[in-house]
């Protein structure tokens, strides 16, 4: 087998991985969303930040990768990679989280009641 199929398919596992890694870092921003609630104008510089954060990332892959040249199933398998953590992870994660948060509210909510009372 021609050994540049492996070094593709080398690539290809690194662009999925820095996929998962990506929704990795945009789930612990929806954590800190979840866990401290933000106003309008600071998740969108949250949002704006992350987004340069991930086009460099994306674009130091490729760069050393194969020397800036994109490979249009690179851009694919990242954006799989973070379709595959989206799926399988993140939103199981999420749902819990907020059941989480909003039991430790609902028993805040109960403590006042009673130290009012």
């Amino acid at each position: 087998m021609n050994p540049q199929i492996f070094v593709e398919l080398n690539l290809t596992a690194a662009a999925l991985v820095q996929g998962i890694w990506l929704m990795m870092v945009y789930d612990g921003l929806r954590v800190l969303r979840i866990v401290v609630p933000h106003k309008v104008w600071m998740t969108g510089i949250e949002d704006i930040l992350y987004w340069i954060y991930a086009g460099f990332s994306v674009f130091r892959l490729l760069y050393r990768s194969n020397d800036g040249t994109i490979r249009w199933y690179m851009i694919v398998s990242v954006t799989g990679g973070m379709l595959i953590y989206d799926r399988l992870f993140s939103r199981h994660l999420l749902r819990v989280l907020q059941k989480l948060v909003k039991s430790f509210k609902m028993r805040s909510k109960k403590k006042k009641k009673l130290v009012s009372k």
